[in-house]
């Protein structure tokens, strides 16, 4: 969501000192809408195994928060080494 955040903030200040058009910032709303999304998941696995644990009762596979993790890593690295690549110019 930070992310998103600052990615919107940083095109709306290109725009005012660069004088660039202005763009939709479709992708720093896509980055704080997929942050909600994922806090929200998060919140109720949380409360779901919670409630699993003081039951006594087995937890489900973590396959789904091991493929969130990987994917949020694999977007990590994509944008680090796109940082690399730009930073130069």
């Amino acid at each position: 969501m930070a992310f998103g955040f600052v990615v919107s903030k940083f095109d709306l200040f290109l725009q005012i000192t660069a004088h660039r058009p202005v763009q939709n910032g479709a992708l720093g709303l896509a980055l704080v809408a997929g942050g909600v999304i994922i806090m929200g998941l998060a919140t109720w696995q949380y409360h779901r195994n919670y409630y699993r644990i003081q039951r006594g009762e087995t937890l489900e596979d973590m396959k789904f928060s091991l493929l969130t993790g990987f994917i949020l890593v694999a977007i990590g690295i994509a944008v680090f080494v796109y940082l690399l690549g730009t930073s130069g110019s």
